[in-house]
C-alpha cells in the first residue's frame, strides 16, 4: 500500500477532552458521552476507555441502549456539512483480551452519523479480522495491545455526477498508521442538507454474550479543517 501525506493544515481545531462525565447523555466540551452505567465511558489521564457491557444499561442510562443497539461513545456536537472540508484522526488501542460475540449487529468502533444514530461510515472491529475502514484493514488481532494512529480526510460534498465521466469534488481517505489504506473519490460523501458527526467509542448489538470482554481505549482526538 502506498503511502500518504496530508496537505498542509491551516486551521487548526484541536478537540480537549474533558474529565467529567454525567449520566447518559452529558455536554462535555465540543463532546456528548453517550454510555451505558457510569463507568462505561469514561476518562483517565486523557484517554476515553469505552466498554460494553453484556447486562445492557442500567437504570438512568436508557439512552445508550436501544431494542437493536447498545453504545459507549463520545460524539461530536460539531457538525459538518456540504462544502466542509475535515480532517479526523485519533489514536486507538484494542487490548490483548478483547473479545467480542454477540447474535447480530457489526462492532462499530468510530463512525460518522447524520441524523440520530444513522451511520454513514464506519470503522468495525473484531477478533479475526482486526479493525477495518470499509472492510479495508487498518490492523490486524496482531496489532492488538498496541497504539495505532488513524487518520480520516473527507471533502464532505453532496455534489452528483450529471454524466458518467464527470467527477464530484466528494473525497474520503482513510489513513492508519501512515499508509493509506482507502481512498474514496469523484462521489457524493453525503446528502445536501445533511449534517454529519463523528462519534468514538463502540456501538454493538443489544444482544450480547456474557463471555465478551469488549473495551477499547481512545486518545489524541482532533478535529481539524483544511
Amino acid at each position: 500500500m502506498l503511502a500518504f501525506k496530508f496537505v498542509k493544515r491551516s486551521v487548526l481545531a484541536a478537540v480537549i477532552i474533558a474529565t467529567n462525565f454525567s449520566p447518559t447523555v452529558s455536554q462535555a466540551e465540543s463532546f456528548e458521552t453517550i454510555s451505558m452505567s457510569e463507568s462505561s465511558l469514561k476518562v483517565k489521564a486523557g484517554e476515553i476507555q469505552a466498554y460494553l457491557d453484556p447486562k445492557g444499561c442500567v437504570p438512568g442510562f436508557e439512552a445508550a441502549c436501544s431494542p437493536v443497539i447498545q453504545r459507549s461513545e463520545y460524539v461530536s456536537t460539531t457538525a459538518h456539512r456540504h462544502g466542509d472540508r475535515v480532517i479526523y484522526s485519533w489514536q486507538i488501542l484494542v487490548p490483548k483480551s478483547f473479545t467480542y460475540k454477540s447474535t447480530g449487529a457489526y462492532l462499530r468502533a468510530g463512525r460518522f452519523l447524520v441524523g440520530g444514530q444513522e451511520s454513514i461510515f464506519n470503522f468495525l472491529l473484531d477478533r479475526e479480522t482486526g479493525y477495518d475502514a470499509d472492510r479495508k484493514i487498518c490492523f490486524g488481532p496482531e496489532g492488538f495491545g498496541k497504539w495505532h494512529n488513524i487518520e480520516v480526510r473527507v471533502v464532505w460534498d453532496a455534489t452528483r455526477k450529471k454524466t458518467l465521466s464527470e467527477k464530484t469534488p466528494g473525497e474520503l481517505r482513510v489513513v492508519c498508521d501512515g499508509v493509506e489504506v482507502l481512498s474514496h473519490s469523484g462521489r457524493p460523501t453525503l446528502g445536501a442538507e445533511d449534517k454529519v458527526r463523528i462519534a468514538l467509542g463502540l456501538a454493538g448489538s443489544a444482544q450480547s454474550a456474557n463471555a465478551m470482554n469488549t473495551h477499547i481505549s481512545i486518545r489524541n482526538i482532533k478535529i481539524e479543517t483544511w
